[in-house]
């Protein structure tokens, strides 16, 4: 099956769940303070990689490379993170 067709069979909001999962698994709290890693959950060279690895996609080869239709997808996803955030705890 092609990799454009994988994508378009996503659940859109479930690949949101799982990238603020990981966005409130790096922030920190202790007694006295909240911290939140600016570097994470994306903190490697290659943000749309690792929202892709995140969400449980798979490299298209050996070398570990994206399609370009992943990356599209990714891209996507993390253009309309900090709006599917902000609806949902923006108010609170």
């Amino acid at each position: 099956m092609e990799r454009k067709q994988i994508l378009s069979k996503r659940n859109k909001e479930k690949d949101y769940l799982a990238l603020e999962k990981k966005f409130w698994e790096h922030i920190g709290f202790d007694s006295e303070r909240i911290g939140l890693d600016m570097k994470r959950p994306f903190g490697n060279s290659d943000i749309i990689g690792s929202i892709l690895r995140i969400i449980g996609g798979e490299e298209t080869d050996d070398d570990g490379e994206w399609s370009e239709s992943q990356r599209e997808y990714a891209e996507k996803l993390y253009a309309g993170l900090a709006g599917f955030l902000k609806k949902k705890y923006g108010d609170k």
